[in-house]
């Protein structure tokens, strides 16, 4: 999950992401909505520093989708670290499971 002002292309994602990829790992970095060229739309027509968990809960669908039974692990930079800790709190257990149900 990128930082304020930073999309999936920047420095500290890409790198990330690259390396983690190397050894073997999936890797899925997603733009906040409204960042990366993408536009403000959906339900809430909002720019959040801190992301939309409806956002996140439609990426984390769609990875349970495409790859059933992997854990899933929330990797987030600045304002990134933030929405994650942010989603991880606030979602029980049952549905941060992308397996699940």
């Amino acid at each position: 999950l990128h930082g304020a002002f930073q999309d999936s292309q920047s420095a500290t994602m890409a790198d990330l992401a690259q390396t983690l990829a190397s050894r073997g790992l999936p890797v899925v970095v997603m733009n906040r909505r409204g960042y990366g060229g993408l536009p403000l739309q959906g339900t809430r027509r909002v720019l959040s520093l801190f992301g939309l968990d409806e956002d996140l809960d439609q990426v984390l669908a769609h990875v349970g989708q495409r790859l059933p039974g992997r854990p899933v692990a929330l990797v987030g930079f600045s304002c990134g670290s933030g929405f994650g800790g942010r989603y991880l709190g606030t979602k029980r257990a049952a549905q941060l499971s992308t397996w699940s149900g």
